[in-house]
């Protein structure tokens, strides 16, 4: 399809005539409630910053790139310390007589933490995680969760297993922690203990099971428990007896996340790793691990670039001329979310784009010499955005990176706009998104390619919906 086709009402499919339909009522063609207020919201929006006006919020880009709110979720580095070494982890690392080892760094201070948040950002979820960090080192953990609960009741920690004693466990449902995400890669303890040295398999699978026998005697529904396994040819063959261990422990889910292998110094050993070159076995094992899933009741997850592997789709509609993951050609873009969603708070207050990108000096601004505010709608946030959604001048660092697909420029505008809708409730978004109701079979069909899910126009005007009926004092 080219660039500026339309698209065929004749062959629409249920979702076009859905969004045909919210068209014309936004033309005026079938007046209704829902228009008025996401009119007025509109309106209402463009009077508190005149600066931009009713026709710039409209026309273009610019609400994207100013991206109006805070992001829903943030991520902080909790801890620089950490008590195994990770064979696809190079973070922190540091040589020494014995090899390699891991470099002891400060921690976040619960005090630190508050003044982050001083803003009041409103968010849904807060996730604890760092490079090379285990959160429950860091002794003061409680008061960070403590910190965080003033903001959401959504709190993600991620850790490797290992510290979760009996007094830990405990403090963890007392704190009413949502979700606990574990490092756990391999069925077998010679396996498991080469990818994570430092660790126990047989203490990893105690504190597990003891932490879900918890959750269950108080008859609670946190914390879910959500198992990483990162696949290498190493441990892919032991996937379907780590799914039937991680629905013996009582997980909820499992991810079958991808490894990435990496040039660095002291990293050579994971050349040769990744799954990406050796599809069948991938899928092999990924088919024997979700019939036992199936039976188990455990959720099974994964993420690219295995997820088009295990789909079977080596290349993606629109992107006959390069793979999926490679680095982008003209006139293609990255499907990236992070600078519309998803900031990293590093221990320093650096902010980062991405967790690939911490430590590798691509840093958006710093929280704790500036307002949260301010950076997230400074420069660096804003070009980037217009980049990712225009596909020019895209930095090198995103251009290259493997995690995210290459889409056409236009079903990143359209994602990045219904995504703004839903999340902010401002109609500005939705307006963008109708203006390239003609590209919206690009926008389907390439992120059905990726198993990618689109944002559903019903969320987005219930979003919209909402915030005007609260503009207007008749929601809570």
């Amino acid at each position: 399809m080219s660039r500026d086709e339309p698209v065929d009402l004749a062959k629409e499919e249920p979702q076009d005539a859905e969004l045909r339909d919210f068209l014309k009522r936004f033309r005026l063609d079938q007046p209704t409630r829902v228009h008025e207020i996401a009119e007025r919201s509109a309106q209402a929006a463009a009077e508190a910053a005149p600066e931009r006006g009713p026709a710039r919020s409209r026309g273009g880009i610019q609400p994207l790139v100013d991206w109006h709110d805070y992001p829903p979720n943030i991520t902080f580095d909790p801890t620089g310390r950490c008590n195994v070494v990770c064979e696809m982890c190079d973070f922190h690392r540091v040589r020494s007589d014995k090899g390699w080892k891991l470099r002891q760094m400060p921690e976040l201070s619960p005090e630190v933490l508050r003044a982050r948040l001083a803003e009041k950002i409103p968010m849904r979820t807060v996730t604890f995680s760092g490079g090379g960090a285990e959160f429950f080192l860091n002794k003061r953990w409680p008061e960070l969760i403590d910190a965080a609960r003033s903001q959401t009741r959504d709190i993600v920690v991620l850790t490797n297993g290992t510290t979760l004693n009996e007094k830990t466990r405990h403090q963890i449902v007392e704190k009413q922690i949502e979700s606990i995400r574990v490092s756990f890669h391999g069925a077998r303890a010679e396996t498991a203990m080469e990818i994570m040295r430092g660790s126990r398999f047989e203490d990893v699978k105690r504190n597990l099971a003891e932490l879900v026998r918890l959750r269950e005697a108080r008859a609670l529904p946190y914390p879910r428990l959500h198992i990483s396994f990162v696949g290498m040819r190493k441990n892919i063959d032991e996937f379907p007896d780590f799914v039937a261990l991680a629905a013996e422990l009582g997980a909820d889910s499992v991810t079958l996340s991808s490894m990435m292998e990496r040039d660095a110094e002291g990293m050579e050993h994971t050349r040769g790793q990744s799954l990406v070159g050796d599809p069948e076995r991938l899928r092999r094992n990924w088919r024997a691990g979700s019939q036992i899933a199936r039976e188990r009741g455990v959720r099974l997850l994964s993420n690219d670039p295995y997820q088009n592997l295990l789909e079977g789709k080596e290349q993606s509609a629109g992107m006959e001329d390069d793979e999926p993951h490679a680095p982008v050609t003209p006139g293609k873009t990255k499907l990236c979310l992070f600078p519309f969603d998803k900031p990293f708070v590093g221990l320093n207050g650096s902010v980062g784009l991405c967790c690939s990108s911490t430590g590798r000096n691509v840093e958006m601004g710093n929280a704790d010499l500036a307002s949260f505010r301010a950076v997230w709608h400074g420069e660096n946030y804003s070009s980037l955005r217009r980049s990712l959604i225009t596909g020019e001048h895209l930095p090198d660092f995103c251009a290259q990176c493997p995690r995210a697909p290459n889409v056409h420029p236009k079903t990143m505008e359209i994602h990045a706009a219904l995504l703004h809708a839903r999340t902010t409730g401002r109609a500005a978004g939705l307006w963008i998104a109708l203006r390239n109701a003609r590209h919206r079979r690009r926008y389907v069909a390439e992120l059905a390619a990726l198993n990618i899910p689109r944002v559903g126009i019903r969320s987005v005007a219930r979003a919209v919906l909402m915030r005007g009926l609260r503009h207007f004092g008749l929601a809570g």
